[in-house]
């Protein structure tokens, strides 16, 4: 089949995921920690996802928002535009708690990814049944693995890459729930808004075929809900056929 996914070496799928920081006025502060992002191409473009919530949590504002090439790198992408969604006239909002930047593709220096390449988001990905028998992967950066060294200029960026086992539907529009599978180093949720799931079945030894399954939102260290991928894919097509503009604050 032409169209079908290459298999590739397990984790490289994980390589997508990003800390999030914010850059502060103070120059002795430069940088706070937030949540977790993630980096996909899709159409021929770049973009950053996360959830929406983490734009402003702990007072911060989304013009602060930067994301590095690479979690152990200092050079952050050129980031242009924040797109979100409308909420409309109801209560059942957790759906609509997604953000995505678009990168300035002129001014983007693809070589400083190194093997951290962005996730090649496909449309047909929103097409993945979820279910038991699959297996699921996640990165985020929670902030318990995370600190600042302001006097050594330094900042700590623990990651969590772990599996988790799929729940089911949730009665909330798009909202579906997984089981983080905890050996114990997962001592808490917080800082995991934003990271990446992908849904993978397993090939010949260590090579596998994935498909993006979500987004996490909101959960502790062993359950969490997630937007599932085609509100997410859905939006990046609208936002790339000019349907979605910045219409409100976060």
């Amino acid at each position: 089949m032409a169209n079908a996914p290459k298999p590739k070496k397990l984790l490289s799928i994980l390589h997508c995921s990003r800390p999030v920081l914010f850059q502060n006025a103070d120059p002795q502060f430069p940088f706070s920690i937030g949540g977790t992002a993630f980096i996909v191409r899709f159409r021929n473009r770049h973009f950053v996802i996360t959830a929406k919530h983490v734009l402003t949590m702990n007072g911060f504002r989304p013009e602060q928002f930067r994301i590095q090439y690479r979690a152990d790198g200092k050079k952050c992408l050129p980031l242009r535009s924040v797109y979100w969604l409308r909420s409309g006239n109801t209560d059942d909002t957790d759906q609509f708690d997604l953000a995505a930047w678009d990168v300035d593709e002129d001014a983007i220096n693809v070589d400083l990814f190194g093997d951290d390449l962005p996730y090649g988001l496909r449309e047909w990905d929103n097409l993945t049944v979820f279910g038991a028998n699959s297996h699921y992967l996640y990165r985020g950066f929670p902030t318990f693995m995370r600190s600042v060294d302001y006097s050594g200029s330094t900042i700590q960026q623990g990651s969590i890459s772990s599996r988790a086992r799929y729940v089911g539907p949730t009665p909330y529009a798009h909202i579906h729930e997984i089981a983080l599978v905890n050996d114990g180093t997962l001592i808490s949720a917080e800082g995991l808004s934003g990271s990446p799931i992908f849904q993978v079945n397993n090939d010949v030894g260590q090579f596998s075929f994935e498909a993006f399954a979500g987004i996490m939102i909101r959960g502790n260290s062993t359950k969490v809900y997630f937007i599932a991928h085609r509100k997410i894919i859905e939006m990046l097509v609208d936002v790339c056929a000019g349907r979605i503009i910045r219409v409100e604050s976060p």
